[in-house]
């Protein structure tokens, strides 16, 4: 299936096996940043954000106290790994190459989902969406 607009035509199935592939590809660099670990999160409908708190910035779901566990989950899951070398003769050490290549990857992953959530059907979202942020009170700034 085409759609043709304007002299241009765009394949619907390549299309379709292209966002596949991304996506595919989002979920393996994910995997890999894990490290095996095996996450078992579920969003419950009671997890919904306070927006009358003018006060506090971000969103206020995420403090939900079953969450509490994942907090430092990852840190605790790296420290543990024995092959990313954050531990020599029982103490904590700073890994910067290891560190970096951490952080590389984690942009990488957020690129991933920025793009694919980007290029969703339907209209495009504005880049600010993607932004940890919440207005306060939605005409302050």
């Amino acid at each position: 299936m085409n759609i043709s607009y304007k002299g241009s035509t765009l394949s619907i199935t390549h299309w379709r096996q292209g966002f596949s592939h991304a996506l595919e590809q989002t979920e393996a660099r994910l995997q890999a940043l894990l490290c095996g670990l095996k996450v078992n999160l579920e969003m419950l409908k009671n997890y919904g954000d306070d927006w009358s708190d003018a006060q506090t910035p971000g969103y206020s779901w995420t403090e939900h106290s079953d969450l509490g566990k994942f907090k430092t989950i990852l840190l605790q899951h790296y420290i543990r790994n024995t092959d990313l070398s954050f531990v020599s003769d029982g103490q904590l050490i700073l890994n910067p190459g290891v560190t970096t290549r951490i952080l590389r990857d984690i942009a990488a992953l957020t690129r991933h989902i920025c793009m694919l959530e980007y290029f969703l059907p339907g209209g495009n979202n504005r880049l600010a969406e993607y932004q940890d942020h919440k207005l306060i009170n939605g005409t302050r700034p």
